[in-house]
């Protein structure tokens, strides 16, 4: 909604800054989709030539991808202030392995270890030290609140691992956030690139599950337990800068496509138009327009579909 709204009106205030009349504008509350609305005056807006009419219809990309920039950036300075905490959170367990056959549940925080209390991932790695595989360990985590103990027979570490431990493994995974803020730090480095970056995240999250370690920044996660938040409300404000910026600027960057009705179409028509009737060539630009709107349509479909056809080929081939 907040993402139409910032659209719709940036067509509406460039179209009176131009001088073109906005005739209604407003609200979608009661159908759905919900969003918002500008009507200008469509004869101002046949009046209007070259740059005033390309102005108003990117207008309303502009708007979006200023504002899908600036969330990304507050997203970026929030995340700046969080402190990462070296807690012993389990993220998961190998399946076969000592811990998953214990039931150790995934985002347990170990708290002690043979009646050994436990505060750090290294001090979980000490107290493992001197343990053997065979050995049998009490291992005692909390989830939600509630501590559970667990027995855990440890076994050989796994070649893909280190195989090169002589101590025991129990078969987890820990969640590092400091390493997960050294990323999230190197994706701000990228500059003007790292909102592009962070576009893929959620699309790759849903389609692949591969979250690139950054659900911490898309939803509540029990991930959160290992940060430190410097103020109450912390991660919900991370999250509405994130999906804000991310609407915004998938918006903008749709709407930039140069295939009519898109703005990005209307303003590449417009341009095509004024480069032709300087030249007498003006009867040529229906064709000119809808050439261009049908390559990029043609391109979009391939970039889409194409994978899947590459699939579905290999596929045939080893079957064959």
């Amino acid at each position: 909604m907040l993402t139409i709204v910032i659209h719709e009106f940036g067509h509406a205030i460039l179209a009176r800054v131009e001088g073109m009349r906005v005739r209604s504008m407003g609200l979608l509350i009661a159908v759905i989709p919900i969003g918002a609305f500008v009507e200008p005056d469509e004869e101002d807006v046949e009046a209007a030539k070259g740059m005033p009419k390309i102005r108003m219809f990117g207008a309303g990309i502009t708007n979006n991808i200023v504002i899908g920039l600036a969330c990304f950036a507050v997203m970026f300075l929030l995340v700046g202030m969080a402190t990462p905490l070296a807690v012993p959170l389990v993220q998961g367990v190998y399946k076969d392995f000592p811990a998953a056959d214990a039931g150790l549940p995934g985002y347990s925080v170990i708290t002690s270890i043979n009646g050994v209390p436990v505060a750090s991932q290294a001090e979980v790695s000490a107290a493992m030290e001197g343990t053997r595989p065979g050995e049998t360990v009490t291992l005692t985590a909390e989830k939600d609140g509630i501590e559970s103990t667990y027995t855990l027979t440890l076994s050989r570490w796994p070649e893909v691992l280190d195989g090169d431990h002589d101590s025991g493994f129990m078969g987890v995974y820990y969640y590092s956030a400091p390493v997960v803020k050294e990323h999230i730090g190197n994706i701000a480095n990228l500059g003007l690139l790292a909102p592009l970056y962070l576009t893929i995240a959620p699309i790759d999250a849903f389609i692949q599950g591969n979250t690139q370690q950054l659900a911490i920044l898309l939803a509540d996660t029990p991930e959160q337990m290992a940060w430190k938040e410097p103020f109450p409300f912390f991660w919900g404000m991370v999250h509405l800068a994130f999906w804000t910026g991310w609407f915004n600027l998938l918006v903008g960057m749709f709407n930039a496509i140069p295939i009519v009705p898109l703005d990005g179409g209307y303003m590449m028509k417009e341009g095509v138009e004024r480069f032709l009737e300087r030249r007498g060539w003006s009867r040529y630009a229906p064709r000119v327009v809808a050439s261009i709107s049908g390559f990029v349509t043609v391109m979009l479909i391939l970039l889409i579909t194409m994978p899947m056809l590459v699939a579905a080929v290999r596929f045939v081939l080893m079957m064959g």
